[in-house]
Formats: C-alpha cells, structure tokens, sequence
C-alpha cells in the first residue's frame, strides 16, 4: 500500500498501471505460475509480492537507499509517526529466505519487464517488508486513506485525494490476496493484509481499522484479524457494498 501510494504520486496513474494490472489473483500471493503462464507477464495486480517488487523497481529514484528512504517517508506520513523503522532481525530473515521472491524478481527480469538492479531492488523490498507497525498505526493508515490522503493525527495531506481513492480501490479487489472476494462480501470494507498478521482497513469518510493476530488462514490471512473485521463490520455497519 505504501509504495503503490507513493508510485501513484510520483509516476502517475498511467505509468504505474502500464507495469503492473489491477486484477484479483486467484492463486497465493507468491505465485510464479500465474506470472509464467499470462503473457505479457506482468504482475496482476500491486499488492501481491510480484507486483510489490514491480512498484518498488518503477520508483524514480536510482539508489536502493534513496527509494527505501522514500518509502519510509511515505509510511510515516501515511501512519503519523516522526519515522517508520525496520525490524533489523526480521530485515535480516527476510533476506536470507526469500528465495521465492528473489525468483519472481528475476523472472520479471529475463522477460525484459523490470528493469535496475535485481538485487538492490529486492534488499529495498525486503526492507520494506520489516517496517514496524503496531495496531494504532495501521488503523491511522486506513483512516488517511479512508480521509482522501488527509493524516487525521497530523492534518498533514499525505497522499493527493485520487491516489487514495485508487488505492482503496485496489485494496478492495485485491488487498486480502485471493481471499479477496469472500472479504468483500463477508466485511465489504477495503483492507490490506500482510503476512506478519496484521490488516489495515479503510472506511471511506468514516475510519480506519487496524487489527493484528499472528495465526494466519491458508491465504496468509490473519485468522482473528479476519474474524474481528467481521464482527465489527456487523456491529457498526461498516459495508460499503
């Protein structure tokens, strides 16, 4: 979500969505296969890892720390925070096993679609991925999403209105992996999760929700992020649809 954010604002619309689709994906969140067989061979859409990777390799900086310093700017302002930090030893995991991810990076590569420098693309990547979050910073997250781009802590405009409404967008088709279609119709709220169990939600002009459970669904969901999601969906009528 945060790099999807900044690459919409600093590309465009356009260039962002000529790279990557924006399609649900009804295979896990790490597949190759679809990749492989679909032809032009681009991601399906942001927010699987494929298309995480792409985004990153689009952003316009040159340096691998440049761009990760770019992304961490755009998370803090997203959540409110002075900074958004790693966490070094998942960092540090994240790199050592991410050889899933280092084979979609170089497939994308040798069908000639991302271009730079594999490596430092993924150490970019793999940073992102160990950005610290509790509960109140993903819920913050949704709500400036939730708010057309406005930090409701800060009052600061940290995303342009339409790079949020196209954010919670995909979100919504696509932020819950291939669980997608069950969220949508079982909470009807657009949501991000994340493999470290935690899922940011956004209700458009109303809140944000942040929730975190570390045992995941077969989906890399998290189980009682899900089940909470549910049962306040209900409580509060939260459906947008």
């Amino acid at each position: 979500v945060v790099s999807l954010a900044l690459a919409l604002d600093t590309l465009g619309e356009e260039k962002v969505f000529s790279a990557v689709g924006m399609a649900a994906l009804a295979d896990p969140f790490n597949s190759i296969m679809r990749l492989e067989m679909d032809a032009p061979h681009r991601p399906h859409n942001p927010l699987i890892n494929s298309g995480a990777i792409m985004v990153l390799s689009l952003l316009p900086w040159r340096e691998g720390a440049e761009k990760f310093k770019a992304v961490q700017e755009m998370a803090a302002r997203l959540m409110g925070k002075k900074s958004a930090e790693i966490d070094t030893a998942v960092y540090l995991s994240e790199k050592e096993t991410g050889n899933r991810n280092r084979a979609l990076a170089w497939f994308l590569k040798s069908v000639g679609n991302l271009e730079g420098d594999v490596e430092e693309i993924l150490d970019v990547y793999f940073r992102q991925c160990s950005l610290t979050a509790n509960c109140e910073d993903l819920a913050v997250l949704g709500a400036t999403l939730a708010a057309d781009g406005k930090n409701p802590l800060t009052g600061e405009q940290a995303a342009p209105p339409g790079v949020a409404r196209i954010v919670r967008t995909i979100m919504a088709t696509c932020g819950m992996y291939d669980g997608s279609g069950e969220f949508a119709v079982s909470v009807g709220i657009p949501a991000k999760s994340g493999v470290g169990g935690g899922i940011a939600a956004a209700v458009p002009g109303r809140m944000g929700v942040g929730a975190w459970g570390p045992s995941l669904d077969k989906r890399g969901n998290s189980v009682a992020g899900l089940a909470m999601m549910k049962q306040l969906s209900e409580e509060l009528g939260l459906r947008i649809y």
